[in-house]
């Protein structure tokens, strides 16, 4: 396979794309189990591993594990997929060693995942081409990401942080892809560590009865407050780029 065939994220999107426009990232907890997804219509999204069979379809689906990534290569899944396809570096490695099939990926692009200096940075210096930070916790990576798009505000939806008896929104995941009561701890410390946002800038958006959440380091606010009754209208990719610094 060709060391290129899953190609740059900058090659398809553009530092400030979605400059001063709100944009939802769709985690995966169970908090979401009766969220109607139709009230995102027209918004601006990243969706997060299985998010991406939701509908409508997320603006960016963003995965970051090998298993997911086979399993719905299996399906046809994500070849069909209308979104900005994104995958952390990592896949991009395993894809050139023959573990994902080049028809799978051909229209895939890698988020460099490069930046050092920890957890909770807002480093939009550089732009996407120098990478998002480097955190094993999805939520953050596409925390950064949004951020590094201009994106403002930026709603959390599904950062719960915490297993229920449902671990998740969905049923896509066999149980032994279940995550660890220690990860859970430590995804809720990683969003504890973005200390340097904008109270103004990041929510984490809940229903009323919520339980406390590790994304409850970002101030609160209920689907209501903030999603319109009738859906607005298509937002395009616009932006510029800048060089890495």
């Amino acid at each position: 396979m060709q060391a290129d065939l899953i190609r740059s994220i900058g090659e398809a999107i553009t530092d400030g794309a979605w400059n001063g426009q709100p944009a939802f990232i769709i985690g995966g907890g169970s908090s979401l189990a009766d969220f109607d997804f139709a009230r995102l219509a027209g918004e601006l999204t990243i969706g997060i591993n299985a998010a991406i069979y939701l509908k409508p379809a997320p603006t960016i689906a963003y995965a970051a594990d090998i298993r997911f990534m086979q399993m719905v290569e299996e399906e046809g899944t994500w070849v069909k997929l209308p979104s900005l396809k994104v995958v952390h570096n990592v896949i991009q490695g395993q894809a050139e060693t023959g573990m994902l099939k080049p028809e799978t990926v051909l229209n895939t692009y890698h988020l460099p995942i490069k930046r050092k200096g920890g957890w909770g940075k807002s480093i939009t210096e550089g732009g996407i081409e120098c990478g998002a930070v480097a955190a094993s916790f999805s939520g953050a990576v596409c925390l950064n990401l949004a951020d590094i798009l201009g994106a403002d505000p930026i709603y959390l939806m599904g950062f719960d942080c915490y297993r229920m008896k449902q671990a998740n929104f969905h049923d896509k995941y066999p149980e032994e892809w279940q995550t660890a009561d220690s990860s859970y701890d430590k995804f809720a410390r990683v969003l504890n560590a973005f200390t340097d946002f904008p109270t103004s800038k990041v929510f984490h958006l809940r229903s009323p009865d919520a339980r406390p959440s590790g994304a409850d380091a970002f101030p609160s606010l209920e689907y209501d407050d903030v999603l319109p009754l009738e859906p607005p209208k298509h937002l395009n990719f616009e932006g510029t780029t800048s060089a890495c610094v």
